[in-house]
């Protein structure tokens, strides 16, 4: 099963020692997929759809701040 990664601050520094914590978010190049949530909370595609929609809330909580 596909399961997205959260996105997490990382520190990239820079060559005069500035250290600048940014998100590093691929979407770009992402396939597609589709899944529908339905009345079985434990389908296959509910937990997809719930894992996505997790990732999508944790990504939109640091890049919205």
């Amino acid at each position: 099963m596909l399961v997205p990664a959260e996105d997490q601050p990382l520190p990239f520094p820079f060559e005069d020692g500035t250290i600048l914590d940014a998100v590093d978010v691929m979407g770009f190049d992402s396939t597609l997929t589709h899944c529908v949530k339905d009345d079985d909370p434990e389908s296959q595609d509910s937990l997809i759809v719930s894992s996505w929609r997790s990732w999508f809330d944790s990504t939109w909580g640091l890049l919205a701040t």
